[in-house]
């Protein structure tokens, strides 16, 4: 099962393929793992879906800009984490595997202001740190630019959303975490 933000719908859109098995895609644009204001309660959400689909392994991916507090707010990173924390806790709860994504993106000029490179950064760093327990990490960024700048033909032009390949690069990777 695949869960999660606008990212994740279009590597999720691609996993079925680099896995060769059949996925759940439940991701949803413009959602976030706090809060109501995105239209979908995840924590509310995910007891349904585990009840349905009943999966062994979930991939979950959260942009960190989809929140109540403010990037630049010292609350900003121990609110996500919580939110996230939960819906781990939930999956585990049900026995699944669950991986958590690193952001593709960080500090590239594009759109971003340096709170948005700032909150990217943050989170990327707390996936990697292990602050969500309980949960792998398949490091997206180490695929998707590994240089200083975005990695030609893998990004769209807001620096955040993936191409077409962008997104199979991400789910070749997500596939090869999976089968370790």
């Amino acid at each position: 099962m695949v869960i999660g933000d606008s990212l994740m719908v279009s590597v999720a859109n691609e996993l079925p393929g680099a896995l060769g098995c059949d996925v759940a895609k439940e991701a949803i644009s413009g959602t976030g793992p706090v809060g109501p204001q995105f239209g979908v309660v995840w924590a509310d959400r995910l007891p349904e879906l585990l009840q349905r689909d009943r999966p062994q392994v979930v991939v979950m991916h959260w942009l960190p800009n989809y929140y109540d507090v403010p990037y630049d707010s010292p609350a900003w990173l121990p609110t996500v984490a919580a939110g996230v924390q939960r819906l781990v806790d939930q999956l585990r709860f049900a026995r699944a595997r669950v991986y958590i994504a690193v952001p593709p993106v960080a500090d590239f000029g594009c759109e971003f202001n340096d709170a948005n490179a700032l909150a990217f950064t943050l989170w990327a760093w707390a996936v990697r740190a292990h602050i969500i327990r309980s949960a792998k990490v398949i490091d997206w960024r180490a695929a998707l630019d590994p240089g200083e700048d975005p990695t030609p033909g893998l990004h769209l032009p807001d620096c955040v959303h993936l191409t077409d390949a962008g997104a199979r690069l991400a789910a070749a990777v997500t596939a090869l975490a999976i089968r370790r």
